[in-house]
């Protein structure tokens, strides 16, 4: 089914003062990315607006849509909104995921992306309402899985704007530079220790404000996430950061 797809990563051993008050000396921080580089809504009111439309059908969402983006706007939101919700059968193992919404790295505003690299031989394919997820637990258990992390460099308002998240910074005004390697190594994530730790990372949480006080994330997007990530991670009962144990201690 078409859905936002995306990567979450979770860094350990990261020590320095974290932005979310009572989590400053954890030594965890996340990282979030998703298909798309660009955010599809250019501010939080449209997105609650046209998330809250879909539910009541394709016509309430149009006219969601044309509240927030005119008759003008119109036909540059809707492509925008059917490329958030991928559809592909493509591999995640094959796929690149970015921020789409800007952070700091120090005195830097910067976008980051994951982009897979040496992409292990593909797997016989398979089908199913999980078939992506079957076919990454495959590839994975065949062979390592390496994304390269590279960051965008803020140029300026006009071509890289902050507070617009629906602008893709061009890469012939913001070159990707490489900054670091993530790597998974080969694993058998269906066995009896993988499942424990897939239980493990459920309870988990996931949020991009999770982090380094000189990575506080960007925009007006990422302010309003600031405050529904933060009600969701309550919702949800999540471990505390202060308590996230890695993996090695979960199985022994």
């Amino acid at each position: 089914m078409p859905d936002v797809r995306g990567l979450a990563v979770k860094i350990l051993g990261v020590t320095g003062r974290k932005v979310i008050p009572g989590l400053e000396t954890a030594t965890t921080q996340d990282f979030l990315a998703i298909l798309s580089p660009t955010f599809p809504f250019k501010d939080p009111a449209a997105f609650v607006d046209i998330a809250v439309a879909s539910r009541r059908g394709k016509l309430a969402v149009l006219g969601a849509v044309l509240k927030h983006y005119g008759p003008l706007g119109l036909f540059g939101a809707l492509p925008r909104l059917q490329r958030a919700m991928d559809s592909s059968m493509r591999s995640l193992a094959e796929r690149t995921y970015f921020t789409a919404v800007p952070l700091r790295i120090g005195p830097q505003a910067v976008k980051l992306r994951f982009r897979p690299m040496d992409v292990p031989p593909p797997v016989p394919p398979v089908g199913g309402p999980d078939a992506l997820a079957v076919e990454l637990l495959a590839r994975v258990r065949a062979s390592p899985l390496s994304f390269r992390v590279e960051a965008q460099r803020f140029v300026d308002e006009s071509r890289t704007p902050i507070e617009d998240p629906t602008v893709e910074w061009a890469e012939r005004d913001a070159p990707w530079i490489a900054l670091a390697r993530l790597a998974i190594p080969a694993q058998a994530a269906e066995s009896r220790a993988g499942r424990a730790l897939a239980a493990y990372v459920e309870r988990l949480s996931f949020d991009p404000w999770h982090a380094l006080v000189e990575h506080r994330p960007l925009g007006v997007v990422m302010r309003a996430r600031a405050v529904a990530y933060k009600h969701a991670v309550i919702a949800r009962g999540a471990i505390s950061e202060l308590e996230v144990k890695a993996p090695s201690a979960l199985m022994g």
